[in-house]
């Protein structure tokens, strides 16, 4: 286990409700939920709100030797956890069951609560619930503790002041061409919906160009595309660390489905750009319309997805006002100095009224 990162505001006594641990367990550096993690740290310290990060790592539960092993492991976490004092431990989900309770039934603070990045934990070890998602907190299979939608966020803006942007000459673009996009994992991008989706847009704008940025294995979907006579427009430009610089050059983020990546969707919001979104049901765990929430950039099906898309890169006024509308929907809900705000509106019902204390 790695302790991350510990901050403190500075020249200030930190009291009870001022000091929070974090655990979560990262699989890789730019894991959304580390991502997520620095956005709130700084956020809560803008707050006046203390944080302790955890990074547990990934644990191994197999059976026998194995799993004792990381029943042991996870016991020892639970010591420097409790070790740290603090009042408020953050569950940030990713932890598989078993780890969880061990972790969690050990009581680390008063105060338990689970941050449902994805995965609703219902057994009965926290105080509270919160959930990145409306859709997760009404499927949620917890009602007795307090529940709570906390919208992620996304520090996009501050990156787009600092990055350098990349042109359509610099990617070898036709300046004359449109430009789509879908950014995160190619295994969320390689089911038939979405490639005909993509190849009947291809099809209909032949000077039309769209790009991809992930990791992930190409080959199944070159060779779909290349079957419908599209690859040459469509560039794959592997997993970047930095999204950021290739905003500037898109006309339309086409979230894919059935799973999209919410971090890269927020990432297009908040770059003032058109995203079009599938809609789900409510307990689907895709959640890019969510987010997207303009009727308009929500299709229900394909076929209504495909038309959306038409209808932006036919209309240049209706791209900016679409544009628009997201970058204003972003500003309302999804910067990053809310989330802090929100976390401790959230502590502060923890707080017993008598105590007279205010966060």
């Amino acid at each position: 286990m790695t302790v991350i990162y510990n901050t403190r505001v500075s020249g200030e006594e930190v009291n009870a409700l001022h000091r929070v641990a974090h655990v979560f367990a990262s699989s890789t550096p730019d894991d959304g939920r580390s991502q997520y993690l620095k956005i709130l740290v700084a956020s809560l310290r803008n707050q006046g709100i203390e944080s302790v990060v955890f990074d547990t790592g990934v644990f191994d539960t197999g059976s026998g030797a194995v799993q004792d092993e990381a029943m042991n492991r996870a016991r020892s976490i639970a010591e420097t956890i409790r070790a740290a004092n603090v009042q408020v431990v953050f569950f940030h989900s990713g932890f598989p069951r078993l780890i969880t309770a061990v972790l969690a039934a050990g009581r680390l603070a008063p105060i338990q609560v689970n941050v449902n990045h994805g995965s609703d934990i219902a057994e009965d070890l926290f105080d509270g619930h919160i959930h990145l998602f409306r859709h997760a907190m009404r499927r949620t299979g917890v009602s007795s503790q307090l529940n709570e939608w906390i919208p992620m966020v996304s520090d996009v803006e501050a990156r787009l002041r600092t990055a350098e942007p990349v042109t359509k000459h610099a990617l070898g673009l036709d300046p004359a061409s449109t430009v789509s996009a879908t950014f995160g994992n190619l295994s969320d991008v390689a089911r038939n919906g979405y490639l005909r989706m993509l190849s009947e847009i291809l099809n209909r704008f032949p000077k039309h160009i769209h790009l991809f940025a992930g990791p992930g294995n190409v080959k199944g979907i070159r060779s779909f595309l290349h079957s419908e006579g599209i690859l040459p427009r469509v560039r794959f430009l592997g997993h970047l660390g930095e999204v950021a610089p290739l905003l500037g050059v898109l006309d339309v983020f086409l979230a894919s489905f059935p799973r999209s990546n919410s971090n890269f969707v927020l990432d297009a919001m908040g770059a003032g750009r058109p995203v079009v979104a599938l809609r789900f049901p409510d307990d689907s765990d895709n959640s890019a319309a969510e987010l997207v929430s303009i009727n308009e950039l929500t299709p229900r099906t394909e076929g209504q997805y495909i038309d959306v898309v038409d209808s932006l890169l036919r209309n240049e006024t209706l791209r900016q006002t679409h544009g628009r509308a997201m970058l204003d929907r972003f500003r309302k809900e999804f910067r990053p100095e809310l989330l802090g705000e929100r976390y401790k509106a959230f502590l502060a019902a923890f707080r017993r009224p008598s105590s007279g204390d205010v966060l």
